[in-house]
């Protein structure tokens, strides 16, 4: 069972206010996430520092986001729902520069309650990369990051490798590393992910490369223990 039963209305309450698309990311993510809340918080914690971190990069987020506060902004009272015209980018500023977080009843949260929210400002800046990027970035991948102790560089290197290639979801990379595809698929898919990891670390043998791409593995697996 998810720990996120006791606050059934939360992805109700996200569908009215940021739509039904992030909306749906964030209720995978957080139903996805290990039932125990301290292994809850490490695991968003950890997708969340990647997903903010790339999009300093990318010139699409301040350092050092808070991520939770842009998600408990997003789910104030007072706050605006995002508009159909507007882009995750355009409503993210908005939440950054004219919505001021309401600081009391952020700290009388729950822990529950601050991990949907740190889901929910994941979820949107994922988002804000897929707009920017091209590049689809489904729960299943962000989950992923956690799973494979992903860095930055290494998913930014993705997106753009993948890109090159003409795949637009790192839900491949997701089915690559989880052994979940055709076997033509894995050549194809797994020689893009070499590619990415030759470019990032020049120095690395084909040896090297295939030690990497086993630990991803390995680690993606030992998450699911």
């Amino acid at each position: 069972m998810s720990l996120f039963t006791s606050i059934g209305g939360f992805i109700s309450l996200a569908i009215s206010t940021v739509g039904p698309v992030i909306a749906t990311v964030t209720d995978v993510l957080i139903n996805k996430l290990p039932p125990a809340i301290e292994v809850a918080k490490v695991t968003i914690a950890a997708i969340s520092v990647v997903v903010s971190e790339l999009c300093e990069v990318l010139d699409i987020a301040p350092p050092n986001e808070k991520v939770d506060e842009l998600g408990a902004k997003a789910m104030q009272e007072d706050t605006r729902p995002k508009m159909d015209e507007e882009s995750t980018q355009e409503y993210l500023d908005y939440l950054r520069n004219d919505v001021k977080l309401d600081e009391e009843k952020y700290m009388s949260m729950s822990e529950t309650e601050k991990i949907a929210c740190e889901a929910l400002g994941t979820s949107m800046l994922a988002k804000s990369i897929e707009e920017k990027t091209g590049i689809e970035l489904p729960p299943e991948f962000l989950l992923t990051i956690s799973k494979s102790k992903l860095r930055y560089e290494q998913v930014e290197k993705f997106i753009h490798t993948f890109s090159e290639n003409e795949i637009y979801s790192m839900g491949e990379f997701t089915k690559y590393i989880s052994n979940n595809m055709s076997e033509t698929e894995a050549v194809k898919v797994g020689g893009v992910v070499k590619e990415a990891i030759k470019e990032l670390s020049p120095e690395m043998t084909d040896a090297d490369i295939q030690k990497e791409i086993i630990a991803m593995k390995r680690d993606y697996f030992s998450e699911n223990d």
